[in-house]
């Protein structure tokens, strides 16, 4: 959930430090390891205007019902482009090299930083959610990034 406030910059050390006690250890648990839960791998190939669908017709989703997230396993994130406001429009790419294995998945990265900039072409991890989107009378589906690691780390 979010909330707005309002701050003196000189006041933000006192604020953090008040919330740290305030929060206690629930504070130290949730700041010592940052953890991303999915709820399952997919196959680019897998990710489909159909599956979107059937995703969809399980919500509504919200706090209580949160939206599927997957991992898409050593994928490529090609075509990055930034925009104002944060947001980054980008393809997220199978790593095959024979055609039939070859696929593309139009994403978008608004909450995490890809951190990857300058090696647009590896092979990486990427978290998300399938999202259908309709613009322009066209359907189709992109790949909201929640967050993207090395293929060769956990």
């Amino acid at each position: 959930m979010a909330a707005g406030i309002t701050v003196a910059q000189d006041k933000l050390p006192e604020l953090a430090a008040y919330l740290r006690a305030a929060l206690g250890s629930s504070y130290r648990a949730a700041s010592a390891a940052p953890v991303l839960l999915v709820d399952g791998a997919l196959n680019l190939k897998a990710a489909t205007l159909e599956l979107a669908e059937q995703l969809e017709s399980a919500g509504p989703f919200g706090q209580g019902n949160p939206a599927p997230r997957f991992c898409l396993p050593s994928v490529r994130l090609i075509m990055m482009k930034e925009f104002a406001g944060g947001q980054s429009a980008l393809c997220v790419a199978s790593n095959g090299w024979e055609p039939d294995q070859r696929r593309r998945l139009p994403g978008r990265e608004i909450r995490a930083w890809c951190g990857l900039e300058s090696g647009r072409d590896l092979a990486c991890h990427v978290a998300g959610r399938i999202e259908r989107d309709e613009w322009g009378g066209r359907n189709r589906i992109e790949f909201q990034i929640e967050d993207v690691a090395p293929a060769g780390k956990r």
